[in-house]
């Protein structure tokens, strides 16, 4: 069991995958709020506040998950191979690396602590005129969030080195270059973690090995190695039976990095960042020039006022001429999507809470409907 969970464990990097989905949300909800802005009046009156709010509770999140990441990675080397040991070296290495050599990234590591002591940042928005008005005439304006420097430096005496960077930086600055930095060194770090999960993986992987030739040459499906465990303080518990399955392919692997044929990272593949968050203004001009169906048929529905015999006719003529319903049918789901994520950015919530409140509203409705009418005498 310990040598598969050295093993499995390459694959099993939550705090990692968590630091990532935590700055791409960050990303995310600043694009939303940005393109909300950006679009004007004409489609909204956006609440500036609750938009800050909304992307500031998002930049916390990210920082929170980016020191738990290091602390638990600290923490873990120590535990199981020592302060002094190789390994944890090969990490403080890295970090130290990335602290003394790279701005964004000691800046995220002090400003995450800022935000502990000192409470959310103060931000701004700075709304200009666009300069996609001329290829994207949705786009009326652009939105950019901004940190206060002085407000930083007077805040927090404890920014050590990172004080002489943010004397060298405008009064306002955007946090998402130097979070994009970071993020650059966070992920040479985890390549690092990966490398010593993998070698570790590759000295105990004799005992898997062991496990396989147990098997019968002509087993069939796949191996699994089963825990029992039972209570001799309750004999007529069950027991409980834990599975979990291993390959002869990973085997094989470890067995290759053992040997010295392969090295470690050799089989860790570096995962690329999204290149564009998912709804800058441009993805979304594109969105609606895709979904135009969508947009066409609900467009109707509001000048008709609901299901009219117009509406159903037009929508028909549609999907006559699209060759199918699909055409409409992705345009809908994708530009509620869209509408989604841009209205729970200016409540300043997410989008999954957003839509969870409509499931429990269409729950409280549905339980409302079954209710039986007592005066009529009704039965369920």
């Amino acid at each position: 069991m310990e040598a598969l969970g050295n093993a499995e464990s390459p694959t099993h990097r939550f705090t990692a995958r968590l630091v990532e989905l935590n700055f791409q949300s960050y990303l995310n909800h600043e694009k939303f709020a940005g393109t909300l802005i950006g679009l004007g009046r004409n489609f909204s009156v956006a609440d500036n506040r609750s938009l800050i709010e909304s992307v500031t509770t998002q930049i916390i999140n990210w920082l929170a998950s980016f020191r738990l990441y290091l602390d638990y990675a600290e923490t873990s080397l120590k535990r199981q191979f020592g302060r002094d040991s190789s390994q944890y070296l090969s990490f403080k290495g890295r970090t130290t690396d990335a602290y003394d050599n790279h701005r964004g990234y000691r800046f995220i590591y002090k400003f995450r602590n800022y935000v502990q002591h000192c409470g959310p940042p103060i931000a701004s928005l700075r709304v200009s005129r666009s300069e996609q008005r001329a290829t994207n005439p949705f786009v009326k304006q652009a939105a950019v969030f901004l940190l206060d420097r002085d407000e930083l430096l007077h805040s927090y005496d404890e920014w050590g080195p990172v004080r002489k960077d943010l004397l060298a930086m405008e009064p306002e600055f955007e946090l998402r270059p130097l979070g994009q930095e970071s993020m650059e060194q966070l992920r040479g770090i985890e390549l690092v973690l990966l490398d010593i999960a993998i070698t570790e993986g590759s000295r105990t992987i004799g005992d898997l090995r062991e496990a396989l030739s147990r098997l019968p040459v002509d087993a069939k499906g796949a191996p699994t190695l089963y825990r029992f465990t039972t209570s001799s303080d309750e004999p007529t518990t069950a027991a409980q039976l834990t599975p979990t399955l291993f390959s002869h392919d990973m085997v094989e692997q470890y067995e290759r990095v053992a040997s010295g044929a392969i090295q470690p990272a050799d089989l860790h593949t570096r995962a690329s960042p999204p290149t564009q968050p998912l709804f800058d203004p441009a993805t979304v001009e594109q969105h609606f020039r895709r979904d135009s169906r969508a947009v066409q048929a609900m467009s109707l529905w509001q000048a008709e006022g609901g299901g009219t015999i117009a509406f159903f006719s037009a929508v028909n003529s549609m999907i006559q001429e699209d060759g199918g319903v699909d055409l409409l049918l992705t345009g809908m789901f994708n530009m509620t999507a869209i509408l989604m994520h841009m209205t729970a950015a200016a409540l300043g919530v997410r989008p999954d809470g957003l839509l969870g409140g409509l499931l429990d509203v269409y729950a409280a409705q549905a339980l409302d409907s079954e209710d039986p009418d007592p005066a009529a005498g009704q039965q369920p």
